[in-house]
């Protein structure tokens, strides 16, 4: 009995590293290239893994049994991805003090946080896994012994967990750089009006811009984990812009 649920297990843990790195792959190869965008690491995670795609394969194969009408596991399915999706942009929001992706300007969007387009391409996502993926990935993987699959269990888990705590450390400085560069541009904007009536010249703007522009350089622009934050998700600027115009 102890053999099966640790075989079970490792079956569960491998399954969700798959489907992390397939939607891994789908954001950050196969959306770009569709799109004309170039290839970028679009997680937020450093290595090649999306957990928001794992953990919602999982939950929707658990759910459901390959039995179920295809239907239903579509609609079901890519409701339980959706309320995953929106807790994770809702407490991201709530840690970092930033949107972290904004869908807002798609039409049908509840929130920013998830939108309809979301929703038809989570539900696809959810009939493949259950009744084509995971049957063939589950009998693929119990055909392995059991040692070979907990050191790779173990491998992926410590590997994720090093890359999350990293990654988090990293956002949070990234947040409280950006809050900072957003009330130095606050500030300049106020002086940038009060200065107006006393004839502000366009080479004391460009001075003070060149400032502004150095004295952020060094903690923000050249650290590679932030500019790669930025670039997947460049909706985080869009909080502290916003904070630049009030």
């Amino acid at each position: 009995m102890l053999d099966a649920f640790a075989n079970n297990w490792t079956i569960l843990v491998i399954s969700f590293f798959i489907y992390s790195f397939c939607g891994w792959i789908w954001e950050s190869l196969i959306c770009p290239i569709a799109t004309g965008h170039k290839i970028h690491n679009s997680g937020f995670l450093t290595g090649p893994c999306i957990p928001i795609y794992g953990s919602g394969a999982i939950v929707v194969c658990a759910l459901f049994p390959i039995s179920k009408d295809w239907s239903l596991i579509f609609i079901e399915g890519a409701i339980v991805a959706c309320f995953i999706e929106y807790l994770t942009s809702y407490f991201m929001e709530k840690m970092f003090h930033a949107r972290w992706w904004d869908y807002s300007q798609m039409r049908f969007n509840l929130n920013g946080r998830i939108c309809l387009e979301g929703f038809f391409i989570f539900g696809f996502f959810s009939v493949t896994a259950v009744k084509n993926v995971q049957p063939h990935l589950t009998h693929m993987l119990i055909q392995y012994d059991y040692i070979p699959m907990v050191i790779a269990s173990t491998v992926c888990i410590t590997l994720f967990t090093s890359d999350l705590i990293t990654t988090f450390v990293e956002a949070t400085h990234l947040a409280k750089k950006l809050e900072t560069v957003s009330q130095d541009l606050k500030k300049f904007a106020d002086e940038l009006e009060l200065d107006i009536h006393n004839e502000i010249t366009t080479d004391d703007i460009f001075k003070i811009a060149r400032q502004l522009k150095d004295s952020h350089r060094e903690h923000l622009i050249k650290k590679y984990s932030h500019r790669r934050l930025v670039k997947a998700f460049p909706d985080i600027l869009n909080k502290y812009h916003a904070k630049t115009q009030k």
